[in-house]
């Protein structure tokens, strides 16, 4: 969708960073610049200091990927936000 709509000029956001998990680096790496870079970098540690460490009840960490997505082949959380990240398009 978004390889897709930004040529023509659309705004364009998504939602549930946290299926980003262990991918962040790479997200920021697409961005259009440095600060831009930066820019999500800094609203990603805010989302992980301020709504998961701040608010969490145990680590979730543990509990991903899910046994249905390890019964489809995922391992780690890491491996899981490689594929959501596959989903935002490959240029934008």
């Amino acid at each position: 969708m978004y390889d897709k709509l930004i040529p023509h000029a659309c705004m364009v956001c998504f939602g549930r960073n946290f299926k980003l998990t262990g991918a962040e680096h790479l997200t920021a790496a697409r961005a259009v610049s440095p600060e831009i870079a930066q820019k999500f970098m800094n609203t990603w540690s805010a989302y992980q200091r301020d709504v998961i460490e701040a608010h969490k009840t145990s680590d979730l960490s543990d509990s991903q990927p899910t046994k249905g997505n390890i019964a489809g082949g995922l391992t780690t959380i890491e491996e899981k936000a490689l594929g959501n990240l596959e989903r935002f398009g490959k240029k934008r």
